[in-house]
């Protein structure tokens, strides 16, 4: 089965002669694709617009894709084994670059498809310390911005505007595909400061804000959030639980109360709540259960709607098949709304040769931080050795995920059988 690229509106133009450019453009970029020979491509592009036309034109040509939310350079230099050829905003010479692409005019390319099995890997942090690749198919993904598109009133607003990355699942989703879906045109720059939202209501009232907790936290603790008074038609926050004062803050100033989706690079979306609502409600298809460790268990269209898809989230059972997030069963955490295993980060930190062993931890907080306990030989300079490592880290994860607080030891503590303890860990930061 197959989605005709015809059906899909200019994402980023209004009149009918932008559309038309638009499609124009992924028609030229299609053609160059399928004169390549190479199948698999990686596709790293942080500028939405030029995003937005070599997924779908990359998705026309019948290639598969691999999609990547952390252009390190050492990361990227890790996924080499995963594609034959990558597209990337600056090439880089020890990783296979597409020389172009060249975005030029076409003519309308009549019968321009994408196959539903088209196949697109993300790769997320895994429980066992290594980035895992998650595949899905481009069926899958459509499916449910089907659903999402059924439940929510997107078709009465205007605009689409997001303060997440479409490199992420949740932003492809909502910045990309759902707008795509309900022909909705998408204001392309990233919503970083309040500012910018200001000025985009200020044009266009109608705005469906597509974020996160950890903008809204940021703009509504800090008492920014819309200053002058302009406020989104609706706002749908993922990538975590929003706190009660932040919903009721955006509830208070909206005309509707903000709608929270709960989900996961693996699973998609999974349920939903609307304050004040605190319990979750599976999304229209998913069926739920909870197994004899509490873990949430599901089976999901979007997934594999015949078998059991374990969670590594703890959860209870309310009512009406509803239920309340308990915690987490893993070492997966998020900051900013990025997924980290700290099992990654550890044996990342093992590779270099001034770490013997390392533990890390999140330090509770109004802003929980990462932290790092790191064994070395010798006696060094404090300063040297925090500046040293955190240039290390920088060539495998962004900014956000590298730790801000460290203590070094020359042993680490232990409890009298010999364990090192959260709480003992804890301690050296207090």
């Amino acid at each position: 089965m197959n989605f005709p690229l015809a059906e899909l509106s200019g994402l980023l133009q209004t009149s009918a002669e932008q559309s038309a450019h638009w499609h124009g453009q992924i028609s030229a970029l299609t053609a160059q694709f399928e004169s390549a020979p190479q199948q698999t491509w990686l596709l790293y592009e942080p500028d939405f617009e030029r995003f937005s036309l070599l997924f779908l034109a990359l998705l026309g040509a019948g290639k598969s894709l691999v999609l990547t939310a952390n252009g390190q350079p050492q990361r990227l230099r890790e996924l080499t084994g995963q594609f034959d050829i990558a597209i990337l905003p600056e090439l880089l010479t020890d990783i296979p670059c597409w020389q172009g692409p060249s975005f030029t005019q076409a003519s309308v390319r009549a019968g321009l498809c994408v196959g539903m099995h088209s196949t697109i890997a993300f790769f997320t942090s895994g429980s066992s310390g290594e980035p895992k690749q998650i595949n899905k198919t481009f069926g899958q993904l459509w499916q449910e911005v089907e659903a999402q598109a059924d439940l929510w009133p997107v078709t009465s607003f205007a605009k689409v505007a997001a303060s997440v990355s479409h490199l992420h699942i949740y932003g492809l989703l909502f910045k990309l595909l759902l707008p795509l879906r309900c022909r909705l045109p998408v204001h392309a720059p990233l919503i970083q400061f309040p500012e910018q939202l200001e000025q985009l209501l200020e044009e266009e009232p109608a705005l469906l804000f597509v974020s996160s907790p950890a903008y809204l936290n940021r703009v509504v603790l800090s008492e920014q959030w819309c200053i002058k008074g302009a406020q989104p038609a609706l706002t749908i926050s993922s990538g975590g639980p929003l706190g009660p004062e932040v919903a009721s803050h955006v509830y208070a100033n909206q005309q509707r109360p903000p709608i929270e989706v709960y989900g996961s690079t693996e699973t998609g979306g999974i349920a939903w709540r609307q304050f004040p609502q605190t319990d979750w409600q599976p999304l229209p298809g998913i069926e739920i259960a909870i197994d004899e460790d509490s873990r949430l268990m599901l089976k999901s269209p979007w997934v594999d709607p015949l078998q059991w898809t374990a969670t590594d989230d703890k959860v209870r059972v309310t009512s009406h098949q509803c239920f309340a997030l308990l915690g987490r069963l893993d070492r997966i955490v998020k900051l900013e709304e990025k997924r980290l295993s700290l099992d990654e980060l550890e044996k990342t930190l093992l590779c270099h040769p001034l770490c013997q062993q390392v533990k890390t931890l999140l330090l509770p907080g109004v802003r929980a931080q990462l932290a790092a306990v790191v064994q070395v030989a010798g006696v060094h300079d404090r300063l040297a050795l925090i500046a040293t490592f955190k240039a290390y880290l920088a060539g495998y994860y962004e900014a956000v995920l590298i730790p801000r607080k460290w203590r070094f030891v020359s042993t680490m503590p232990m409890n009298n059988q010999g364990k090192i303890t959260l709480q003992a860990l804890m301690e050296l930061f207090e």
